[in-house]
């Protein structure tokens, strides 16, 4: 007994000492192996897994508890191996391999034995020292097959424990128990299962940083990108930037970059810039042109780009300049030597270059514009010099672009340059080798070449002019005769012309005298004479061949999408501000001639060309607006021409006002969004009808009635319904195009606001992204730039949330939480972070309906909903009859409040005594001290509603 109260008092030293700091861990080492060969193995261990139990019961944020544990690893992996291996295991083993101790053994058997303690705190440090052991082993350590399936069999089932922070420990630990080469591994297939469903964020990051390398696991990790939490995208890029770039194809590759560098943590983004982009760079000796071939620029132009300008802000503007292959005299590439990679490098460098005012490196890279202009001439000779495949035409296409795009950078002063450049837009223009691309591209770049604005309409009439009708020539050969010839011609022609009527005369006669003899002779001689003024006649002379110009007009699609997109360039600039002659004759002979035409992406483009040419006249713009709408009846499949209908209507209301089209401004008086009425009409709830399967014949059937019913009332209102249709592309624009009137005060609805708050919170518009990002943008400016968005906002409060409450059952409305909308609503209009009238206070006004609906027992909304929302209003109550009023409305309902429904007493007691002045510090002691007094439940169920409301935050937040 004195033997084991010393052996205690000597592990009690060890223990006090190491656990409070770190550096004393090898003494103590070297320490407490002396004392175990001093004494029985199964005796120390019975005492010092008491000492262990203390660490284990440590807080996950107590030092004391990592330093024993970090301590007993070393102390178990500095131990010599179990004594009593097998003989024929020791053969069958390499020489190199490393067996446990017996005292490694007996601690993971401690482990299995405690794993299952109702402690969430003593199950989360068992894990973690089976983590720790685990990984301090050497990658050549040997683990007992019983063992390893003991151990992982322990993990596994913690891997499923309720409390987040044991199952990070037992992911964390399952890594070095993983078999990547196994396809039927248990611990890969945990892990991606928790990687896709687990809702704790540390979980998914844990499991990123301990899984293996291999086809399946890439895959998986790969789709963490667009996690909800960032912790598990940067864990996600992280593993992705140690896996060789050839891995990946280029869809990925550019995903990683595009959704990286786009992320809107700026952790995310440093990750992608200095880790992923570093490491694949590396891979290709950075070499940038060959890392660029790697991404298709050609076909990923923007995010090729973006990872451009990166490596430019990384890398020595030299190094840059000399991997380019720039002849020295010239500063050009060959024109046999330009791919998709050199010139959009090229391009690129220009551009940063001109971007920091290096001009001297700029001098180094860039030729004279008058030369280069020559340069492209070059290039479109030889891409017209023979036929080419339609891959290298599109290559040839995109190469010429990005040559264009370096012409937009040079400065315009220099005159000779300047019209080298005019022209050489006006013949490429006119080729047919350039495509719609390029043409909308330079057309709008003409602008600045030729900033007289009569000059350049005529100019580019004129192509168009002979784009659609070429100037053809063909060869007509005439004769070369003399005058006095002709004339002699002639005169024999008219002899033998009398002698024939002669002739003819005297046949009648004989034929009359019945004498047929003489008859069939003269008949000879006639036709003797017809065929001598016949050869007469076609008697051969010299001939003279003359040129004819001919004019025929094209009408093919190629043509006419050239033409449409230089008519609608070079009226969509900002210095064309009225419809002068020229485009009105552009207008009348090919704009809405081209209405009619078969076919469909020309048809759209004159759509777009219509609306343009509209905005610069009203007049034209009141003759064509309601045509547009016709689309939504007539083309119910076509969702190209829907799309562009939505956006030309939009840009002509907000160009011209509601007003100029007879349209009511106020739409609020269509549509009943109060719900006092029950009794609603089939048609009124289809204008209510929030996204979930809608399909766009019942829309589109939805709009005929509208339109044939009532045009001019019913336009917002059908555009309102559009918000609801199947195609994300039109529920996006028509919201973006309605969140505009009204930010723009063209329109002024509480309808629609209602509509976009539940358009927010749907979770249904989830993956959504365009959508979510208009509405997050909408309701950021609209508190702040619409003077009456208070009001709006006020009035769309009771009406959202009642609708929410009135979805039924198998709507995803279901999901929303009210209180998360109305705090939301409430965050709008709170006064001290929304500028507003000094005399006008919404949540004075809210308050007041909050409690009224709070206190009727008729109210759609839960009560409980209601009460909630006081704690995130801000009254600024100047009327002591309006404090009385709210104080005794609050008694009212606190008198039917339940016993259980402590919390909500809480609130309306919290909001009392704002009400009634009390200062916020003595409020929230006040509360304290109510908490405490009826705190009720034990220990163990406070603790499992803490871990059912992490649970619950950890899923929200995913």
């Amino acid at each position: 007994m004195p033997g084991v109260n010393n052996l205690k008092e000597l592990i009690r030293q060890t223990f006090d000492e190491t656990q409070a700091k770190k550096t004393c861990h090898k003494k103590h080492v070297e320490r407490l192996t002396k004392i175990l060969n001093k004494h029985d193995l199964e005796e120390f261990t019975k005492t010092y897994i008491k000492f262990l139990q203390l660490a284990t019961c440590a807080g996950e944020t107590n030092p004391h508890g990592d330093n024993f544990l970090d301590f007993t690893v070393k102390f178990a992996m500095s131990l010599p191996p179990h004594e009593n291996l097998d003989e024929s295991q020791t053969e069958d083993e390499d020489d190199d391999s490393v067996s446990l101790s017996t005292f490694t053994l007996k601690m993971f058997n401690y482990c299995q034995e405690k794993h299952e303690a109702q402690d969430k705190t003593v199950r989360m440090r068992i894990c973690q020292l089976i983590n720790k052991m685990l990984r301090s082993m050497p990658d050549n350590a040997i683990v007992d097959d019983l063992l390893f399936e003991s151990l992982q069999k322990v993990l596994i089932s913690r891997s499923i424990d309720k409390a987040p922070k044991v199952r990070a420990q037992a992911m964390a630990a399952l890594g070095r128990l993983q078999e990547p080469e196994n396809p039927d591994c248990k611990v890969k297939q945990l892990y991606f299962c928790h990687l896709r469903s687990d809702p704790c964020a540390d979980v998914r990051k844990i499991i990123i940083d301990n899984l293996s390398a291999n086809r399946e696991s890439i895959k998986e990790v790969s789709f963490r990108i667009n996690d909800v939490h960032e912790s598990v995208r940067k864990a996600a890029y992280l593993f992705i930037s140690k896996i060789r770039i050839d891995t990946f194809t280029i869809k990925q590759r550019v995903r990683f970059f595009k959704e990286g560098l786009n992320d809107p943590s700026k952790k995310i983004q440093d990750v992608v810039r200095n880790k992923l982009l570093k490491t694949w760079c590396e891979h290709f000796n950075n070499e940038y042109l060959r890392f660029l071939a790697a991404l298709d620029p050609q076909t990923f132009q923007k995010t090729s780009v973006q990872v451009l300008n990166l490596i430019f802000e990384q890398s020595e503007r030299d190094k840059l300049i000399q991997q380019l292959p720039l002849e020295l005299e010239s500063k050009l590439i060959p024109v046999n030597g330009l791919t998709s990679e050199n010139v959009l490098y090229w391009r690129c460098l220009i551009e940063y270059l001109c971007k920091e005012s290096c001009e001297e490196k700029l001098e180094e890279c860039r030729p004279e514009l008058t030369h280069f202009c020559q340069y492209i001439h070059e290039y479109q000779a030889m891409m017209a010099s023979k036929s080419f495949t339609p891959l290298e035409e599109a290559t040839q296409g995109f190469i010429l672009s990005q040559l264009y795009n370096i012409a937009k950078i040079y400065d315009l002063s220099d005159e000779v340059g300047r019209r080298n450049l005019d022209k050489l837009i006006c013949e490429t223009l006119q080729s047919e080798k350039c495509s719609v691309a390029i043409t909308e591209l330079i057309t709008l770049y003409y602008e600045k070449v030729e900033q007289d604005v009569d000059r350049r309409l005529e100019n580019l009439a004129h192509i168009i002019s002979e784009i659609r009708m070429p100037t053809t020539k063909s060869s007509v050969e005439v004769e070369e005769i003399t005058d006095s010839q002709q004339h002699e011609r002639k005169m024999l022609q008219a002899k033998k012309q009398i002698d024939l009527r002669c002739l003819e005369d005297q046949l009648y006669c004989k034929t009359a005298e019945r004498d047929f003899i003489e008859a069939q002779k003269l008949k000879e001689k006639i036709d003797e004479l017809k065929e001598e003024i016949k050869q007469l006649a076609e008697s051969v002379n010299p001939v003279a061949v003359m040129e004819v110009e001919n004019y025929e007009e094209k009408n093919d699609p190629e043509t006419m999408l050239r033409c449409l997109t230089i008519a609608c360039c070079m009226a969509q600039v900002t210095s064309v501000k009225t419809l002068n002659s020229v485009l009105r004759s552009l207008y009348d002979n090919l704009v809405f001639p081209s209405l009619t035409h078969q076919d469909r992406n020309v048809h759209i483009l004159t759509l777009k060309a219509v609306g343009i040419f509209s905005m610069l006249d009203e007049k034209l713009a009141k003759e064509r607006f309601w045509h547009y709408l016709m689309y939504f009846t007539e083309e119910e499949n076509n969702t190209d021409l829907w799309i562009i209908s939505l956006k030309v209507v939009f840009d002509l209301l907000l160009r011209y006002g509601l007003d100029t089209f007879n349209i009511a401004n106020e739409v609020d008086s269509t549509v009943n969004i109060t719900g006092n009425d029950t009794q609603r009409s089939r048609k009124s709830r289809s204008l209510h009808r929030l996204h979930s399967n809608t399909s766009a014949s019942l829309i589109a059937e939805s709009l005929v009635s509208d339109i044939s019913e009532n045009s001019e009332k019913n336009l917002i209102t059908i555009m309102t319904a559009l918000c609801d249709n199947s195609d994300e592309s039109i529920r996006t624009i028509a919201t973006e195009g309605l969140s505009k009137l009204l930010l723009y005060q063209r329109l002024s609805s509480v309808n629609l606001v209602v509509r976009f708050l539940i358009m927010l919170f749907n979770p249904a518009n989830e993956g959504s992204t365009e959508l979510n990002g208009t509405l997050k943008t909408f309701f950021k400016y609209y508190p702040t730039v619409v003077p009456n968005s208070q009001e709006v906002l006020e009035r769309a409060f009771i009406p959202t949330l009642r609708m929410i409450c009135r979805a039924p059952n198998e709507s995803p409305l279901m999901a929303i939480e009210l209180e998360n909308v109305a705090a939301f609503i409430l965050q709008l209009t709170d006064c001290t972070l929304v500028k507003s009238r000094s005399d006008y206070t919404v949540h004075n006004n809210l308050a007041v309906v909050i409690l009224a609906a709070a206190l009727n027992d008729d109210e759609e909304i839960d009560r409980s909903v209601l009460l909630k929302c006081l704690k995130y209003l801000n009254v600024d109550l100047t009327s002591d009859q309006m404090k009385e009023d709210l104080i005794s409305t609050i008694d009212d309902i606190a008198i039917n409040l339940q016993s259980h429904e402590r919390n909500l007493r809480i609130c309306i007691s919290q909001f009392k005594k704002k009400i009634e002045g009390v200062p916020e510090q003595e409020v929230d002691k006040q509360d304290e001290a109510e908490g405490e007094g009826e705190t009720e439940g034990t220990e163990d169920e406070q603790e499992r509603e803490q871990d059912q409301e992490q649970d619950h935050l950890e899923i929200q937040d995913d």
